[in-house]
């Protein structure tokens, strides 16, 4: 109850509001800076495979946008959706800020990594299918912080809510997990200490993107 009434999660019967359509389900919304920026519906009515459909008219950036930077926690786990990331966020939320890009194949835009760059790790808690591991490599080229973690599940393909439902502590996990491995970062291809680097601007090249990471030390 603490969790739905802290993301705001409620719950759709079909309906329109201010001349949009709300499908049935369970409502997702995306909030940053306290305004809705996005709605994605969970249907509990689906005459076909689609689990998921979004409110017309949503800029999806950054699920959880309003819920990370709170306790300077230097630590963030990237879910893979927005499920996985509430109950995350329930069971190990004082250990790491938690957040998602609402899909695997979703990749950050320029919004999205601005608000990453405080964190010395971010870690990519995906699925442990072909489109999680696709997605987690696909971070992982923004910067060598970037970390991925597989949710202790069997057999392969499965979640973090599966790995829940199949018994597994995920507190444990994220603690072992979420240990920094290092406090560095690639600048220009060199790895390069955050700690020996206070409030200096980098440029990491990854892919075909541009990210900027800003120390945060106030050393």
């Amino acid at each position: 109850e603490e969790t739905l009434r802290t993301w705001r999660i409620g719950y759709s019967t079909g309906h329109e509001v201010a001349g949009l359509w709300v499908p049935r389900g369970i409502t997702l919304p995306w909030i940053s800076e306290n305004v809705v920026q996005h709605v994605n519906v969970r249907l509990s009515a689906r005459p076909t495979s689609q689990k998921y459909q979004s409110v017309r008219g949503g800029h999806p950036h950054l699920f959880g946008a309003d819920h990370i930077h709170l306790a300077g926690r230097r630590v963030v786990v990237l879910a893979e959706g927005e499920l996985d990331a509430l109950l995350l966020w329930q069971e190990a939320g004082e250990l790491v800020d938690v957040a998602s890009l609402g899909s695997a194949s979703n990749k950050p835009n320029n919004s999205t990594l601005w608000r990453l760059l405080p964190y010395h790790h971010i870690l990519a808690a995906y699925d442990t299918d072909a489109a999680g591991e696709a997605g987690a490599a696909a971070l992982m080229a923004y910067s060598a912080r970037v970390r991925r973690i597989r949710p202790p599940v069997d057999p392969p393909g499965k979640d973090i809510t599966d790995a829940h439902m199949q018994g597994a502590n995920l507190r444990p996990w994220i603690a072992r997990d979420s240990a920094p491995a290092s406090t560095s970062f690639l600048q220009n291809g060199t790895s390069v200490s955050l700690e020996s680097h206070p409030r200096r601007v980098f440029t990491l090249t990854g892919m075909d993107t541009v990210f900027f990471v800003a120390c945060t030390s106030s050393a």
